[in-house]
């Protein structure tokens, strides 16, 4: 059967193999007890076609040379993630077709032995945004998916309240009046596969968060509720010879969304209006971007600016791989770490690029603490200077839409819609829709306060503080995104925001998206002083007081000292519980005290906390309660843990207050995984001698004649 392919190279996932395998195993399926009476000349039986839909497409795919199934040159297989977010839609007719064939002819769910299958078609579960619509990813627009009840019945009982929850929550929503539904299957296949459900109650997830080492889509989530806060974070490292999965150039870029509205987007695939850049550059991703103080690159076509983003690749392979170095979810606060190690930057278009003279490491921390607000730390290392900017596109699903009032898909500038949106700057409103578009504008302030305000689709007023340190210049453009929809309204302006630094070699950015229904009801942030390197904050309210900190080497800051790459701690005003993350350091002190000292003994790594006054009543390290009377040390008031290298978690109970810790390992990236180098790569020879078309007439047949049955 191999041998009928000639060329083991070549696969263009979304236009053909992924649709064709899944179709091939169909018609395996309908022609199963085909004996080819009339001696037919084949080189491949029903067998082999079978094969090709199931073993070839979710295990290894024996048509190629790579040795991995056909699904992951499409689909993340840890998450079932697609990596370009709408092109899902080009196969999930004829995934689902293959599911129900596959079940109805073994008499049990696909899911069972071929989990993959589960994970692509329960995707948009954890990935939607809280208000049920889908996130803005590469190709993907806020649109409702709602094919998910034609496979609800492969589900067993316990996941069915899980997906019925999400159909109920999408199925004819209307609040984005510019966006669509999509089935993705007709009117016969509902009656052919669609039961009753009335016994099952729909229920959300018991789980909130979708963070994982092997996925290229991180999600932070509140809850299900609509007005919950989301996050997401790229972190792609898939190979799958296309330009398309890399094109966006947007590794490590987030979107968030808060108060029952999208208040940070990626621009998606814009391809109506204007430029039609398809959002492949680094002005239409919250991401970050360079310029290069010792010779600058030429003022890009597409943003009017002299800095580049983070060059992903393209279909020789993955330039600029993301390494997530550490997760860690627990019930006060979350975090996820992922670095990258930055050797090119966009060219002249987004294909090409240009090589760094000396790589840069970066890496993007979210912090999510007490789901409060997110923290968002950005640590830059170079081994000469550069300026670095940090890019965010404040939006809203409540816009203005584009209107072509000539009916021939011709755009002027004036047709163009808006997110409806009110900018200010330092505290002064900044109209930023009558700048021209995409040009770059200095506001000649800098500055760490920026705040959005919007009314979302829901009628609520809601207010974005994105406070940043260190304070920075203020560059504003006026560009085009897709939002609230997919088609052609939907593309409308939006500002972008970018804080730019002086030249330097290094930089720790914190930056918090604080938010509330008006600037009195949002936490205030200041910065503080740092003795040593990097940068710190305080955010306070009436009832707690936080601190975050980012640098290098011994700092002191407020009434702190660390040598931690990262440090946060919040004091409840209340009760004076306590809780410390500390990562990437070996101590810190609080006036003066030594509070944390980690010591590395013959590879163990020994946690000590001082001060504590009282022999705490327990001690729990990663969940498991230690013998308090083995570890505490009298005369100096301190308990000494032996917990082995890597991340952990302690918890301290005293008598009159709580103190919680994070101890987070302290990591050097060394190298970064080689790029991929691909030759040209494959089509699968259609190796039936009956057309697709006729074997799919044949499984209807035969399909509809046992469900009669």
């Amino acid at each position: 059967m191999t041998s009928i392919n000639s060329n083991k190279d070549y696969i263009s996932f979304p236009d053909y193999h992924g649709q064709a395998y899944p179709n091939v195993g169909v018609g395996g399926f309908a022609l199963a007890d085909f004996t080819n009476p009339d001696n037919i000349p084949m080189q491949s039986n029903p067998d082999d076609w079978i094969s090709v839909g199931t073993e070839f497409l979710f295990v290894n795919d024996e048509l190629h040379s790579y040795n991995r199934p056909l699904i992951s040159f499409g689909f993340d297989e840890e998450s079932g993630k697609n990596y370009m977010g709408y092109y899902k839609g080009y196969v999930i007719d004829d995934l689902i077709w293959l599911c129900q064939v596959y079940s109805n002819y073994y008499g049990h769910s696909i899911f069972e032995d071929y989990p993959v299958s589960k994970n692509i078609l329960t995707s948009e579960i954890w990935e939607t945004l809280p208000n049920g619509y889908m996130n803005n990813h590469v190709t993907s627009g806020n649109t409702l998916e709602t094919y998910h009840k034609g496979v609800l019945n492969l589900f067993d009982d316990s996941e069915k309240g899980m997906v019925l929850n999400y159909i109920e929550k999408t199925e004819g929503k209307d609040i984005l009046p510019y966006s669509s539904e999509y089935e993705r299957m007709s009117n016969m296949y509902w009656y052919l596969v669609f039961d009753k459900y009335d016994n099952i109650s729909p229920n959300p997830p018991t789980w909130t968060n979708h963070l994982n080492y092997d996925s290229t889509y991180q999600v932070f989530r509140e809850s299900w509720e609509e007005d919950s806060d989301w996050l997401s974070l790229i972190t792609f490292d898939g190979e799958t010879t296309s330009n398309r999965d890399t094109a966006h150039h947007d590794q490590l870029s987030i979107e968030y969304y808060g108060s029952g509205d999208l208040l940070l987007a990626d621009a998606g695939e814009d391809k109506y209006v204007l430029d039609k850049t398809y959002g492949a550059y680094a002005s239409h991703h919250n991401g970050i971007a360079l310029e290069n103080p010792r010779s600058s690159y030429p003022v890009s076509e597409w943003a009017d600016s002299e800095s580049r983003g983070v060059f992903n690749g393209n279909s020789g392979g993955i330039a600029t791989p993301v390494i997530i170095e550490n997760i860690v979810e627990t019930p006060w606060i979350d975090i996820l770490n992922a670095k990258e190690t930055i050797n090119e930057v966009v060219g002249d278009m987004w294909a090409s690029s240009y090589h760094l003279s000396s790589p840069i490491e970066y890496s993007r921390v979210i912090i999510y603490p007490f789901n409060d607000y997110f923290i968002l730390i950005d640590k830059f290392h170079g081994g000469e200077e550069w300026i670095y900017r940090s890019i965010f596109r404040p939006t809203s699903q409540t816009i203005i839409p584009t209107l072509d009032l000539n009916g021939d898909n011709k755009y002027s500038e004036s047709e163009i819609g808006h997110v409806v949106g009110d900018l200010k700057i330092d505290g002064l409103f900044y109209n930023w829709l009558k700048l021209p578009y995409k040009e770059e504008t200095e506001t000649d302030i800098i500055t760490d306060n920026i705040l959005w305000s919007v009314t979302s689709p829901y009628g609520n007023d809601v207010v974005l503080n994105l406070f940043s340190a260190p304070a920075s210049e203020i560059i504003i453009t006026k560009h085009v995104g897709r939002i609230a929809g997919y088609g052609y309204k939907s593309e409308v302006f939006s500002p972008i925001v970018y804080l730019r630094t002086q030249p330097a070699k290094d930089l720790s950015r914190i930056t918090l998206l604080l938010i509330g229904s008006n600037v009195d009801k949002i936490k205030s942030a200041e910065e503080i002083e740092v003795n040593g390197d990097g940068n710190a904050v305080k955010v306070y309210s009436d009832k707690e007081t936080d601190y975050i900190y980012s640098g290098r080497g011994n700092s002191e800051f407020n009434h702190f000292k660390t040598d931690a790459d990262i440090f946060f701690t919040r004091n409840f005003k209340k009760n004076s519980d306590e809780y410390y993350l500390i990562f990437g350091g070996t101590f810190f002190t609080k006036n003066r005290i030594e509070y944390i000292n980690l010591t590395d003994y013959k590879g163990s790594e020994i946690i000590r906390v001082s001060n504590l006054k009282l022999k705490p009543r327990s001690v729990i390290l990663d969940g498991m309660n230690i013998n308090v009377s083995d570890i505490f040390e009298e005369d100096n008031s301190s308990i000494l843990i032996d917990c082995g290298g890597g991340d952990h978690t302690v918890d301290i109970i005293l008598e009159n207050k709580n103190v919680s810790l994070i101890i987070g390992s302290k990591k050097i990236i060394n190298e970064v995984a080689p790029k991929a180098i691909y030759s040209e790569i494959p089509v699968i020879k259609k190796y039936l001698n009956f057309s697709l078309f006729t074997l799919i007439l044949l499984f209807f047949f035969v399909f509809i004649l046992k469900r009669v049955k």
